[in-house]
């Protein structure tokens, strides 16, 4: 959520890999994961999850997510969310962003992103395909997981950020705010393909995308969309 639904930076990334010796190149979860012994998985979570905790006196909802999400759940597009944080920290900032999503699954749920499995589970539980769906992200993570899992790609950011420009190389569009997503699912002006910047030009749109089309939050979900992109 951190980046997409919030703010960046609530979170200290680095502080956290400082902690517990993971190295830059590694994820945080697959370093903790690559432990032999419980006690010490254990003991480097803890200080994940005593992170995430501090970080939420910091969170800032992202401008424009409730009212994307409210437009979205007003026109029969379905929400939900995919998260590498704990269960604990995701169900805090849901509550702040005051927005019923279908289904939100944390960190908890294994294998958890990039993996498609958690957004393929979603997709099972509201009974939608992969052709349904469109991954909204701002990391390379949630590009992989919905490239993996075969949805629409969406990278929110700005550009510069590191963390962004890793994502877009990969992702069908990008945009820079929350607000934006919509034209892009046909709920209101369709952008076009020149102003669509980072989108591979052979991943660009041929058409506009049929209104009944969904969208991901993290995950925002709607059946018997058309997805042109895959053309």
């Amino acid at each position: 959520m951190d980046g997409t639904l919030t703010e960046q930076g609530a979170l200290d990334f680095g502080l956290i890999r400082s902690r517990i010796g993971c190295p830059q190149e590694a994820g945080i979860l697959e370093f903790i994961a690559s432990h032999d012994d419980e006690p010490t998985r254990a003991r480097l979570m803890a200080v994940v999850e005593e992170e995430e905790r501090l970080a939420l006196a910091k969170v800032e909802i992202r401008p424009g997510a409730a009212e994307t999400l409210n437009s979205l759940r007003a026109q029969g597009v379905r929400t939900g969310v995919v998260t590498r944080n704990c269960e604990a920290a995701m169900r805090a900032v849901l509550v702040r962003i005051e927005h019923d999503f279908d289904v939100a699954l944390s960190r908890s749920f294994e294998p958890c992103k990039p993996h498609p499995a958690p957004l393929l589970h979603i997709l099972e539980r509201v009974g939608a395909s992969p052709k349904e769906a469109a991954m909204v992200g701002d990391s390379l993570d949630d590009m992989d997981c919905g490239n993996a899992a075969g949805t629409c790609t969406i990278a929110i950011g700005s550009k510069g950020d590191p963390i962004f420009e890793r994502a877009r190389p990969t992702s069908w569009a990008c945009v820079e705010s929350l607000p934006e997503i919509l034209p892009l699912l046909g709920l209101g002006p369709l952008r076009t393909p020149e102003a669509m910047w980072g989108a591979p030009k052979s991943r660009q749109p041929k058409a506009a995308l049929a209104k009944d089309f969904l969208t991901v939050a993290a995950m925002t979900l709607r059946p018997r969309c058309l997805l042109p992109w895959r053309a």
